[in-house]
């Protein structure tokens, strides 16, 4: 019984890895799109969207440091707006006010929760999403007006919640406030820290109770 036990729960941390590396329902939509492209003979924007979406996937299943410079998640998360404005049916413009992109961040953090952001928000091509991003007093603030789908409006939620649990370790926790306009604030660290992370806070979301890791400073 323990056997059996212990292999359902590697089955579902093998799952929950899956889709926070994959992001498999944005994979799944983008590909669908691209191939409609390619059914209405549009080619050129076929081709646009697969090199795009390769970029993407790219910087997705690449194995990353514990922590990475905000500079790599925006450059990522500008990739992710232009294929959510052409290859989806989310409408998404985002405004950027970074003074200090060398703070340091989770790797997908930006990524996963802006995709869980345009696709719980509703949006058109005549009123897009637009969404503040911007870095202050060691945090990152994704901020937005409050309007919610009635079919996919948790999604938002559950993923703030998985990413949360990620963040639990270093001290300082993920939040998030709506008071009709939603904000979303990230805690971030600085480059003069090593941060110590094991290997199944990465892959293992939500599984945090063996957790040993510590934050060393370098040794002068």
């Amino acid at each position: 019984m323990e056997n059996e036990t212990h292999k359902t729960e590697i089955l579902d941390n093998q799952i929950m890895h899956f889709h926070h590396v994959l992001h498999p329902a944005f994979l799944l939509s983008g590909l669908e799109s691209i191939l409609l492209r390619l059914h209405e003979k549009q080619f050129e924007k076929a081709d646009d969207g697969i090199l795009l979406l390769a970029e993407i996937y790219r910087y997705l299943l690449k194995q990353h440091d514990e922590l990475i410079p905000l500079e790599e998640e925006i450059q990522v998360i500008k990739k992710i707006e232009s294929f959510l404005l052409h290859y989806s049916p989310y409408y998404v413009k985002i405004e950027f006010s970074v003074s200090d992109q060398s703070s340091l961040v989770v790797p997908r953090t930006l990524v996963r929760l802006l995709e869980s952001v345009a696709s719980s928000q509703l949006s058109s091509k005549h009123a897009p999403l637009v969404i503040l991003l911007e870095e202050t007093d060691g945090q990152v603030v994704l901020s937005f007006p409050s309007n919610f789908s009635l079919i996919n409006g948790e999604k938002l939620y559950k993923m703030l919640e998985e990413v949360r649990l990620q963040y639990s370790w270093l001290g300082r926790e993920l939040r998030w406030e709506d008071t009709g306009y939603f904000k979303i604030f990230i805690p971030t660290a600085k480059s003069d820290s090593i941060i110590t992370i094991p290997e199944q806070i990465n892959q293992q979301v939500g599984e945090t109770e063996n957790y040993t890791g510590h934050i060393k400073k370098p040794i002068k």
